[in-house]
């Protein structure tokens, strides 16, 4: 570890041709003051380890001298603002590079306030409601394109009070998850159940039923007061604001789903399961109460309206030991009780397939893993020849990212399947027919470095991207963030043509989307990767 000398010290005139310094003033990016007592920390590019950290006198200002050449990550946090890399966008920030010549001192790190959210739920009675879920959606670039996604998830307290801490400026939504304390919803249809549960005997157990009114359920509810994700109010923070989210759940007569399976009544046992469709096809769980009303029938209670998606899966049959599981999903529109049949689910409909390695079998084992939009995810390890195998009891049909661990330092150089559709990295199963994948990966890669140039001189913060020739394929896309010095690098490149483009103000662009990437390309630069190779670009800032 490189030992720095502690703020105020000066480099000596011996070192002057080999040791420099970093200097700032850490600031607000909402108000431009100075942050006294700011955390300020730096590390050597690509290490993690800190090498040294001061705080921040009264005038925001840092200073670390005596510093070789090289280059570093500096990085800054003080309580209201969170931990933050110079210049960071999406995880990518500005690395400052030391040397004769460039510019480390005198820098102005602004730090982004933190955003914050918090309310408290309660019920119609305005009695607060403990141990509600409440999730917290956000719209973001996701894999280069813009999505409401899932950013954080906590319970209330005992006073229905939540908080989300820490959170950037944005656009958010608010939506809670409960279940009424009181409710019981097991239905007549289920009475013998009840029956057992409750201990009832005798003659009064034939019409013990649960009361009406206490079958009841609280809908998936947003901020504030939709309960479907359309009329959702979206809450907009900028830098430094706090958002006031109160919710309201409103008890709904509870409904049931009732799942019939009749082909699978050789099977030993089955479950079923549903969870309602938010943004985007995501799906998030609900409370609900399953009852196994007699062989082949399960009820599914305690529901609110809403749009689901359901899963049924059995766990083998008589004769089979158990291992000849299989899964059956729908989506389904709940708006009264309902009743649905299961259909026969053919056996097979099994993922198996080839991984190689350079067009080779692997030699070790690695893991290959499918992912859908909702982040369900199936997979299996990988043998030494490349052979694998995915259980049609894990396989529900839609449309899967493709993605290979414990190969470091290879991606995936193509995808061919017999019995789906392939686009880039994305393979889309239908229905329960066999599927085989052949995968192949490259660890034989190439990369780019270079400089981005604006005016003539080095630009600092720039994004920087590498965009394939198929842009569907998001998984050969590269990106960076210009240095200090206007230098990037672009790692583990497949080889191929590419077109690099530099984006001044490129962070909240879609970056995947051809569309928009239209109004770049013209002004980037043709880049051709060759195999172990480093290409060097000069980029022009756009």
């Amino acid at each position: 570890m490189v030992a720095l000398p502690a703020r105020g010290q000066r480099t000596t005139p011996s070192a002057a041709n080999e040791m420099f310094r970093i200097s700032g003033t850490v600031v607000s990016d909402l108000t431009g003051q100075p942050l006294a007592h700011a955390e300020v920390e730096i590390g050597l590019a690509l290490k993690g380890e800190t090498l040294v950290s001061q705080l921040t006198g009264e005038d925001g200002r840092f200073e670390f001298d005596h510093v070789p050449p090289a280059k570093y990550w500096l990085r800054a946090e003080r309580n209201g603002f969170k931990r933050q890399g110079y210049e960071e966008h999406e995880g990518y920030f500005t690395g400052i590079v030391v040397g004769a010549g460039l510019q480390s001192e005198n820098l102005i790190f602004k730090l982004r306030p933190d955003c914050a959210i918090s309310g408290v739920v309660t019920d119609e009675q305005n009695e607060p409601i403990r141990d509600a879920s409440v999730l917290l959606f956000g719209n973001r670039i996701e894999n280069g394109r813009r999505a409401i996604v899932l950013v954080g998830q906590t319970n209330t307290n005992d006073r229905g009070g939540y908080r989300f801490s820490h959170q950037g400026s944005g656009t958010y939504f608010v939506a809670v998850s409960a279940r009424p304390w009181y409710a019981l919803n097991t239905r007549p249809r289920s009475l013998r159940r009840f029956r057992q549960r409750r201990g009832i005997e005798g003659p009064e157990a034939e019409t013990a039923s649960p009361n009406p009114a206490l079958d009841v359920a609280y809908p998936l509810t947003y901020y504030s007061g939709a309960t479907d994700d359309a009329s959702a109010t979206p809450i907009i923070l900028k830098a430094g604001e706090r958002a006031s989210a109160d919710v309201v759940l409103t008890a709904v007569h509870a409904l049931t789903l009732r799942v019939h399976t009749p082909a699978l009544a050789q099977e030993r046992s089955f479950s079923a399961f549903l969870a309602q469709h938010v943004f985007e096809g995501r799906t998030v769980p609900v409370p609900q109460e399953e009852t196994q009303t007699r062989k082949g029938e399960i009820d599914i209670g305690g529901l609110p309206p809403g749009e689901f998606s359901l899963e049924v899966q059995s766990y083998g049959g008589r004769d089979d030991g158990g291992k000849n599981s299989r899964l059956w999903a729908q989506s389904i529109t709940l708006g009264s009780d309902m009743d649905i049949t299961v259909p026969p689910v053919a056996a097979s409909g099994s993922i198996t397939g080839m991984l190689t390695l350079g067009g080779a079998p692997l030699g070790r084992r690695a893991y290959l893993q499918l992912r859908n939009a909702s982040g369900n995810t199936v997979g299996a390890e990988v043998s030494p020849r490349g052979q694998f195998e995915i259980s049609s009891a894990d396989i529900i049909p839609g449309t899967y990212r493709v993605s290979v661990t414990n190969l470091p330092g290879a991606i995936v150089a193509g995808i061919t399947a017999t019995g789906a559709k392939v686009v880039g990295q994305s393979v889309t199963i239908a229905g329960n027919n066999p599927v085989r994948l052949t995968v192949t990966m490259s660890e034989n890669l190439g990369s780019a470095s270079g400089v981005a140039l604006k005016d003539g001189k080095p630009w600092s913060g720039a994004m920087i991207v590498l965009v394939p020739q198929d842009p569907e394929n998001t998984t050969l896309f590269r990106r960076d963030q210009s240095d200090s010095d206007g230098s990037f690098s672009l790692r583990e490149v497949l080889p191929g043509k590419y077109t690099a483009l530099a984006i001044e103000n490129g962070w909240d662009l879609e970056w995947a989307n051809a569309s928009v990437l239209q109004a770049y390309l013209k002004g980037g630069e043709a880049v051709e990767i060759f195999p172990g190779r480093e290409r060097a670009v000069k980029l022009k800032v756009q």
